[in-house]
């Protein structure tokens, strides 16, 4: 979900912003401050942390049960959610969740309330919608499929629909800068000629017409291979992903190292925050126990090709040391700390401010996505072992020491 002072999620590798920490430190001035040693380069902020600074940084904690628990099993039939897409918080304490083709309201003492949209390419309808934002008193829909947004009343009425211009080849919300103003990624990847080859995210600033107004910013996404047995293109096991996640003041980006950068809603880089990420190599132990799990998944007759696709992939040398990212409406960025997503070990998320300082760190469960965080709570899906879908809402508190 995004908002008007909002967050998100999403992909991709950063890669000459190592030439600018390397180069400033001849010429910087140093100071100790919380959460790390603070350098300053030419109006680019640079913050370096300790392990210590990560294992001593406050800890936030989700609230023992839910706030709110939407979807249900044995409800009515509005109750029953599956393939969730985002959900946001909106007023009267209600819940905006979409799905592919249509958005349902909830609330927390009556369930259901009310649902609008549908499966279609006409006014109000959805092809595949992917993102939604809250505007105030309206609710912004990004349908991938028909480069369209569409602006509803928090009612369901349909306000208007504006396409993206120009078309992209795959769209993606970023988020909402203060301004106004939709910052929007597109995907730059094909069918790789041979080996694997960098593939790229362009960011870009759009009015609320869908219009371009800026190219911001061209960053890596990943390394994207095509397996020679099958007809398939994929990135490299525990292949590096760029996240990005936009804010009021501009966007966040996430990339494989031990790192996260802050541009301004311009593009100009603003912030970098390194840290000491430990020992990030893959060992064949943990590529064959990944290979097993993802094998054992897949159904009986399947199994043999699925071992051979995955034992054809080639794997990195490292694990990246992030993986999802998120920013809050206050413009901190929450960053998930890399684990196989065979794992069903609980994610540790650590959680920077504007000025890169280490703020927090919080564990959430491994089966729940966040869509929306604040510092005083966060919402999101949760996937049970039936493969039951939910949305909640946990408060989030700081641990006493």
């Amino acid at each position: 979900m995004h908002r008007v002072m909002s967050k998100h999620l999403l992909c991709a590798t950063l890669g000459a912003l190592a030439a600018l920490l390397s180069m400033s430190v001849l010429s910087c001035e140093r100071s100790r401050s919380s959460g790390g040693i603070v350098r300053d380069s030419s109006g680019i902020r640079l913050v370096q942390l300790s392990a210590q600074d990560i294992d001593q940084a406050p800890v936030l904690v989700l609230s023992a049960e839910p706030d709110i628990v939407i979807g249900d099993v044995d409800g009515d039939s509005m109750s029953v959610l599956f393939r969730i897409v985002d959900a946001a918080a909106i007023s009267a304490g209600e819940v905006a969740v979409l799905l592919p083709h249509e958005v349902r309201v909830f609330s927390r003492q009556s369930g259901f309330v009310r649902r609008f949209g549908r499966q279609g390419e006409g006014p109000g309808e959805f092809a595949y919608a992917s993102s939604l934002a809250i505007l105030g008193d309206s609710i912004l829909v990004l349908d991938e499929g028909l480069q369209r947004f569409s602006v509803f009343t928090q009612e369901g009425g349909l306000v208007r629909s504006f396409q993206i211009a120009p078309p992209m080849r795959n769209p993606r919300l970023a988020g909402v800068l203060g301004e106004g103003a939709l910052l929007l990624l597109d995907d730059h990847y094909s069918r790789p000629e041979r080996g694997y080859e960098m593939f790229y995210t362009h960011v870009s600033k759009h009015d609320m017409e869908g219009q371009r107004i800026d190219s911001l910013s061209l960053q890596p996404l990943a390394e994207f291979g095509q397996l020679q047995s099958v007809d398939i293109i994929t990135t490299k096991t525990f292949g590096a992903l760029m996240a990005t996640a936009g804010h009021p003041g501009g966007y966040w980006q996430v990339p494989g190292p031990p790192e996260v950068s802050l541009r301004g809603g311009d593009g100009e880089l603003r912030v970098i925050t390194r840290w000491d990420g430990g020992s990030l190599r893959v060992s064949e132990a943990a590529v064959k126990q990944h290979i097993d799990v993802l094998v054992a998944a897949a159904k009986a007759e399947h199994r043999a090709r699925r071992r051979s696709e995955l034992e054809e992939t080639a794997v990195a040398n490292t694990y990246p040391a992030t993986f999802r990212a998120i920013a809050s409406s206050e413009g901190d960025l929450w960053a998930e700390e890399f684990q196989p997503f065979t794992s069903k070990r609980p994610r540790r998320w650590l959680v920077f401010d504007a000025t890169g300082h280490l703020r927090s760190r919080v564990t959430l469960p491994a089966a729940l996505e966040p869509f929306e965080v604040t510092r005083t709570y966060v919402l999101g899906k949760l996937v049970d072992e039936d493969g039951i879908e939910r949305v909640v809402k946990y408060s989030l508190s700081y641990a006493s020491n």
